[in-house]
């Protein structure tokens, strides 16, 4: 879900601390994350909003995991 993602990125958000242990945890088990490929619109579009800033969700989109088909 981009609200995980974007709680992960915008440090004063009231889930930021849970969803960046949760990602953060997932990651270092080795378990693979599966997002819908809208993925980064999502991310970039309710980053754009929640922040007002465009360049903190294109930033916040740089740092989104690969995609692997």
């Amino acid at each position: 879900d981009a609200s995980v993602w974007v709680s992960r990125f915008v440090v004063n958000d009231v889930h930021h601390e849970s969803s960046y242990r949760w990602l953060a945890g997932t990651v270092n088990c080795g378990e693979s994350i599966v997002a819908p490929a809208l993925l980064r619109a999502e991310v970039a579009g309710a980053g754009s909003r929640r922040t007002r800033r465009s360049e903190l969700a294109e930033q916040a989109v740089a740092k989104l995991p690969a995609c692997n088909d």
